[in-house]
């Protein structure tokens, strides 16, 4: 979206609420404006308007992106306890994605173990990707391992975590490793059944 025309809409409106508030700090956070989405913030709490489980998604993801680590372990505090917002899967997913980016792959993992809803793709889904970016970290094949067999539980069809796991193995030279996911992968693939086979599809004369 034109994040410059949503600013200046948001500038008309006299006395903004939680809404309007809300939709600029997570749509600036999601178009790579990490400082303009926790200047925002800072705004709304300077206006005594409360924020919201959805404001406290793009603040969280602007600090993901942005590699504030401590300033967003200090809002997930302040969100849970000065505001008493549970937080949800997407909070933990964005968490789960500022540790894992920062290279602080078992903090991360720690994190996903805590969600009280239980494994969920999104914050499994980063924490493999942060152990692909950071394949050197003692610990990030053992991680990877783990969240990958959840990932293949939870999300069957999804090659593309296949691919991580057989990037990671690869990265740090286990050419056995990354050739057993691989051929895991292309299994999976080709036993994947159809909606319909060609011989049933096809007219009987």
């Amino acid at each position: 979206g034109n994040i410059e025309e949503a600013c200046q809409l948001f500038e008309e409106i006299s006395q903004p609420d939680v809404f309007p508030y809300s939709a600029l700090i997570t749509g600036l956070a999601s178009h790579g404006h990490g400082m303009r989405a926790l200047e925002i913030f800072g705004r709304m709490q300077r206006a005594k308007v409360d924020p919201d489980c959805i404001t406290f998604v793009g603040v969280l993801n602007a600090c993901s992106h942005m590699g504030l680590v401590e300033d967003g372990l200090k809002y997930w505090e302040s969100m849970m306890n000065e505001y008493k917002i549970e937080p949800d899967a997407d909070h933990y997913a964005c968490m789960v994605d500022m540790l894992g980016r920062a290279g602080r792959l078992e903090q991360a993992y720690k994190m996903v173990q805590s969600m009280p809803m239980g494994p969920h793709p999104g914050a499994l889904g980063a924490l493999l990707a942060a152990c692909r970016t950071h394949y050197n970290v003692e610990t990030a094949v053992d991680i990877a391992e783990v969240v990958a067999e959840e990932l293949f539980k939870l999300e069957p069809s999804n090659t593309g975590n296949y691919v991580l796991l057989s990037g990671i193995y690869a990265a740090r030279q286990q050419w056995d490793e990354a050739a057993r996911v691989r051929k895991a992968m292309k299994e999976k693939i080709t036993t994947k059944v159809p909606g319909y086979s060609w011989v049933e599809a096809k007219p009987i004369r």
